[in-house]
């Protein structure tokens, strides 16, 4: 699939709908996972199948998250590269 030449893909467009909800609810987000992975840690299962998931979970738990759509996706890339 392509788009018209003047016209940005529909993709795009979504994203970009996206990346200005979140953004408009940042603080909200942002508390709401900090209610939340606490209490994710907590679970006995999360610690056992998925411990590096676990160690992300305890670093958003232990600090006040901040996080902006840049840095989420720079933080996306390191994690799914494994560094």
């Amino acid at each position: 699939m392509r788009a018209g030449q003047s016209r940005v893909p529909k993709v795009v467009e979504q994203v970009n709908e996206y990346a200005r909800l979140l953004e408009g609810d940042r603080e909200k987000i942002a508390a709401s996972y900090g209610r939340v992975c606490p209490n994710l840690v907590s679970l006995h299962g999360l610690s056992v199948r998925h411990r590096e998931r676990r160690a992300l979970l305890q670093d958003v738990a232990g600090e006040p998250l901040s996080i902006g759509a840049d840095q989420a996706y720079a933080q996306h890339l390191r994690m799914a590269s494994g560094s």
